[in-house]
């Protein structure tokens, strides 16, 4: 394990270890949790200026909203009628910080745009709400499993794919738009 020495890419060797000689046992698990700062050569601000505090809806009314939202969303899927440049500006956001060439988050984006050979659009049901980032962001998850609630699976291989769906209400228009 290595700690960053200097700017110039230099590194001090913290630990070393060696992997026993195990055979045929499990491999143990290695876990490391840190926290750090990161200098990257973008800004994303669009949440810090332009989302609502979702926590200052009852949160009655904020479930219905954004279940209406998702009941649009799924049905634009179904529909093959999903705003293409729309996905592709939400995809942008996402994919900004691994730097992915516009090739690659337009394939993204076309796997979005289809279900996928077989597979039939499950209900929107048994979810619960999630918020993140500072309450400003919202979605719908499956309570059984933690994926997201928009899900399509194949009835005979039993193949599941998932649309994650995260929202955010913009407090200038009222209007949800998808994070």
């Amino acid at each position: 394990m290595t700690d960053l020495e200097n700017e110039y890419g230099g590194s001090t060797t913290l630990w070393t270890w060696k992997m026993p000689d195990i055979e045929d046992q499990e491999l143990p698990v290695f876990k490391y949790k840190t926290t750090f700062n990161a200098e990257v050569p973008y800004t994303i601000t669009t949440l810090d200026t332009q989302a609502q505090d979702l926590s200052t809806i009852k949160k009655e009314d904020l479930l219905k909203e954004v279940v209406a939202e998702f009941t649009k969303t799924r049905a634009s899927i179904i529909n093959h009628n999903q705003d293409r440049d729309y996905l592709l500006q939400v995809v942008k956001r996402s994919t900004i910080q691994v730097y992915s060439s516009q090739k690659e988050d337009e394939e993204v984006v076309d796997g979005m745009l289809t279900i996928g050979d077989g597979k039939e659009p499950q209900p929107l049901e048994n979810y619960e709400m999630r918020l993140y980032y500072h309450k400003k962001v919202v979605t719908l998850l499956k309570t059984d499993d933690k994926e997201p609630a928009i899900w399509f699976k194949h009835p005979e291989t039993g193949a599941r794919s998932w649309q994650p769906v995260y929202l955010y209400k913009n407090k200038t228009t009222g209007k949800w738009e998808r994070w």
